[in-house]
């Protein structure tokens, strides 16, 4: 009897834990969709950022080392997280010995938000001169 109840208050922290955990990711995501700045027609201040998209990771880890092939098929996000912490590197050192004063980071987006604002930013693409 007294482990049929461990079981049951187990199972129910697990459960609230998820449900929280669900929570805080809805709010997040939600937090996401109203940052995505396209809807420019909304009053008040804007602020336009510079978005890079990495899509060869593999190829550029692989000019550095023989090994990041082999270690991008087991581990395709360590490759990816090494070439963004890289990457990120290079970009602070150029801007700022070009005197350009950035604010320059890594910010994730969940999939389904980021796949939505790459199919927002080729809308825009297409009305706007590419430079």
């Amino acid at each position: 009897m007294v482990e049929v109840v461990a079981l049951l208050l187990l199972s129910a922290g697990v459960i609230a834990a998820l449900a929280a955990g669900i929570v805080v990711q809805h709010r997040c995501i939600l937090a996401l969709e109203a940052d995505r700045g396209d809807d420019l027609d909304r009053p008040g201040p804007t602020t336009e950022v510079i978005a890079i998209e990495i899509r060869n990771h593999a190829d550029l880890a692989a000019e550095r080392t023989g090994l990041a092939r082999p270690i991008h098929r087991v581990a395709p996000r360590l490759i990816r997280s090494l070439v963004h912490n890289e990457t990120l590197k290079l970009l602070r050192l150029e801007l700022a010995e070009q005197g350009v004063d950035a604010d320059v980071r890594l910010r994730r987006l969940p999939v389904r938000v980021a796949v939505r604002q790459t199919a927002v930013d080729a809308d825009r693409s297409e009305e706007a001169p590419r430079c």
